[in-house]
């Protein structure tokens, strides 16, 4: 299915896909809406497809459960393709992802706005990256420390609404103030305008 485009992203210094369902593998049951498990295989294909690196936060993280969480990023792990939203692990999470290209370091962090009402273990909030604006302000601050451009993927919004909600906006404007240089916007499942928002620093974020 990505046939088309592989010649396009190939070009690409670095392409970024969120990968809405989980990479459960078959073991788990392959399944669609509403509780998606995609097979290990779709792994594969975005790695030959010119992919550098998914984002895991989104609202069917959590359609698998732990098992499905912990198999994805297993498989992501065996294949050498860096994942960020969500993670095996405290430790796992804690490590920021980084890709250096033409002598610039990029940082990846992802979140989301929730998990379709699917509740997160209490202690461990490491399986995905769900909305804390303290904690995403001090990831932003740590991955500042090791990069050059921080790239933030937010799940937000409402789907199919072709222009941003009020509650995006604002709150791209704090992660562009906290540091973030990109903002990568999913979940609404259509296109919406990117803007160059300033910052209390003076410099400029694009959020998309």
């Amino acid at each position: 299915m990505f046939k088309k485009v592989k010649p396009i992203l190939h070009e690409a210094d670095v392409a970024i896909a969120n990968q809405e369902s989980i990479i459960g593998g078959s073991q788990l049951g392959l399944s669609s809406y509403p509780l998606f498990n995609s097979p290990h295989e779709v792994g594969d294909a975005l790695l030959d497809t010119g992919i550098s690196i998914v984002t895991n936060a989104n609202n069917h993280t959590m359609d698998m459960g732990e098992k499905g969480i912990l198999s994805a990023s297993a498989y992501w792990s065996q294949i050498g393709m860096p994942y960020t939203g969500s993670f095996l692990s405290q430790e796992d999470r804690d490590r920021i992802r980084t890709i250096t290209k033409n002598n610039i370091t990029f940082s990846f962090l992802a979140y989301t706005f929730g998990t379709n009402g699917i509740p997160v273990p209490a202690n461990k909030s490491y399986l995905v990256n769900v909305f804390d604006e303290e904690i995403m302000k001090k990831d932003i601050e740590n991955a500042k420390l090791i990069s050059d451009v921080v790239v933030v993927s937010s799940h937000w919004g409402i789907e199919y609404e072709t222009t941003p909600s009020d509650a995006q906006t604002a709150l791209a404007q704090k992660l562009a103030d906290w540091g973030a240089d990109i903002i990568i916007g999913t979940h609404p499942h259509v296109l919406q305008p990117m803007d160059w928002i300033t910052r209390k620093d003076g410099k400029r974020s694009i959020v998309m």
